[in-house]
């Protein structure tokens, strides 16, 4: 079961909404759309770990849980987004990404205070979200199975980096 509650579904449909609207308004590209929710899925693991000893592990659930969901969607016969202008590996920087990540996150958070959900609650609803976005090359064929999952597998690089920068963050 991808949620545990109706709260968490209507957040998750609401979030999907608001990056398909970004998606659209500003043609956002596949690589700059995952450039605004890695911070974000960063973001709720850092709160989510408690210490720096358990972030390896939580990071580790991480990636077999969004493999699973992308696989999960690869099977269903409805696209979750909307196609992405490009999946260009270096797309042209804007500041559009920033402005979807920022979003995200403050909805996510100010939803997740709103409702009492708890930060568990809200990983479900960010690991279903960038699943959604990782499985749109595959539908698109802009990339490989392979190229998806070493992605997601770079991710067990990338979020204890993003995690590290959020503790920074908080602790200013």
């Amino acid at each position: 079961m991808e949620f545990h509650s109706e709260r968490e579904e209507v957040l998750y449909t609401t979030l999907k909404q608001v990056l398909q609207n970004h998606i659209v308004t500003h043609r956002l590209g596949y690589h700059e759309t995952l450039a605004a929710c890695v911070p974000v899925l960063g973001y709720v693991l850092s709160i989510l770990s408690e210490s720096w000893e358990e972030a390896a592990g939580l990071v580790e659930t991480t990636v077999a849980e969004l493999k699973q969901r992308t696989q999960a969607r690869v099977q269903r016969a409805l696209r979750p987004l909307p196609s992405f202008q490009d999946y260009a590996l270096y797309p042209p920087v804007s500041s559009q990404y920033q402005e979807l990540g920022t979003a995200l996150a403050t909805f996510l958070t100010a939803s997740g205070l709103e409702h009492n959900m708890s930060v568990a609650a809200t990983w479900r609803v960010t690991i279903s979200v960038l699943a959604d976005v990782l499985v749109m090359p595959l539908q698109d064929a802009g990339q490989t199975p392979e190229e998806v999952e070493a992605y997601i597998n770079s991710l067990r690089d990338q979020l204890p980096a993003v995690m590290h920068m959020w503790e920074e963050e908080r602790s200013y």
